[in-house]
């Protein structure tokens, strides 16, 4: 059996990683920064650390992770309701008709 040669995939470097991730927090970073100068809303965590920072005066590093554990809260109470009643929702295979 006559297979057709493969060329080993290309990786990334572990320097072209984190000037990948580096140059996207970069940019993120200035945007936002350009967001907040200009007085504009992005909507979803930042939209909301926006207007905690307006209200309260609180910093926009302090108020986006902030801004970030109502929705981390959300996922894991979800979850625990998942583990905790989903196994009582299916039925059993025994008892089945």
């Amino acid at each position: 059996m006559n297979q057709p040669h493969r060329q080993p995939s290309e990786r990334h470097t572990v320097f072209d990683d984190t000037q990948g991730i580096f140059t996207g927090t970069l940019f993120v970073s200035l945007a936002l920064l350009m967001f907040n100068q200009a007085g504009l809303l992005t909507g979803g965590t930042a939209d909301l650390a926006f207007v905690l920072h307006y209200a309260t005066g609180v910093s926009f590093g302090r108020a986006w992770p902030a801004s970030k554990y109502q929705w981390k809260l959300t996922v894991v109470a979800r979850m625990i309701t998942t583990v905790i009643w989903l196994p009582d929702q299916i039925p059993d295979p025994k008892t089945a008709a």
